[in-house]
């Protein structure tokens, strides 16, 4: 179950080589500090991003920014700004593998859409406390119907129905 909204920062050609060590400092200078377990949390104003290397076939090929799930959505506009102008200093791109793509500032609608749906779905289905509340209604406890009660319920329908059948259809 997917936890946070992720970007990624990856080199504006595919294949190319990925000098972390660069890009972490860049961030670092942007406010960026290390934590005891050597992953990056980037604060900005609306909040924190964590900064994981993107492992692929062994090899660091960029950076995972980790958003986490909210009800508030001014960290993703804010992290979608800082990162497209990190990436377009340092010859990198952003990419939102939620929708498949490489994306810009202007992607900031479908962007921010996607988060609150997969927050929803995360709130709803999982449970995260840091997810979006559930928007579905809720039945209160008078309102709901034990399952036995259900069970008892259908037979007894059932048997009613089998008895007017038989007598409506059996030989005068």
């Amino acid at each position: 179950m997917q936890t946070s909204y992720e970007l990624l920062l990856q080199p504006e050609v595919a294949g190319a080589a990925f000098a972390r060590d660069v890009i972490e400092a860049v961030l670092r200078d942007r406010g960026a500090v290390t934590r005891g377990d050597g992953a990056l949390v980037w604060k900005l104003k609306a909040g924190e991003v964590t900064v994981l290397p993107l492992r692929e076939s062994g090899a660091i090929t960029g950076l995972e920014l980790k958003l986490p799930f909210s009800d508030r959505h001014e960290l993703v506009s804010e992290l979608l700004a800082s990162a497209v102008d990190v990436a377009r200093t340092n010859a990198l791109r952003v990419v939102d593998p939620q929708l498949g793509r490489t994306v810009s500032e202007v992607d900031g609608g479908a962007i921010t859409d996607e988060y609150l749906r997969i927050s929803r779905y995360a709130g709803a289905y999982f449970g995260l406390g840091d997810a979006l509340p559930v928007a579905l209604p809720q039945a209160s406890d008078d309102e709901t119907v034990s399952p036995v009660m259900k069970a008892v319920l259908a037979v007894l329908v059932f048997g009613v129905a089998m008895a007017a059948a038989c007598r409506y259809f059996s030989p005068a």
